[in-house]
């Protein structure tokens, strides 16, 4: 049986390395903004993950660097949103 792997962030470059890596895991990728606890909490619940991979973040730094609020809105909060709903569903 093969593990069910949950991705946020894949199509970057971490996400990406990953998938070409084809380990005979599972994969479901979340598509959408990471940011809406809504979405986020449906894809969660669309299958009994055994692991989440979380790499969802703006790069490279000079973007970065150019909207701070937008780069902490996506990494902190889209982080926070992922732990609390996953805490619940325990």
């Amino acid at each position: 049986m093969s593990l069910r792997i949950g991705i946020t962030g894949h199509t970057g470059s971490l996400g990406k390395e990953i998938i070409k890596l084809r380990l005979n895991y599972k994969y479901s990728f979340f598509k959408g903004d990471i940011r809406n606890k809504n979405t986020v909490l449906q894809w969660l619940n669309s299958e009994n993950f055994d692991a989440i991979i979380h790499l969802a973040a703006i790069v490279p730094i000079k973007t970065v660097n150019k909207n701070k609020k937008k780069h902490t809105t996506l990494t902190i909060k889209a982080q926070r949103i992922l732990l609390m709903l996953l805490k619940q569903k325990k």
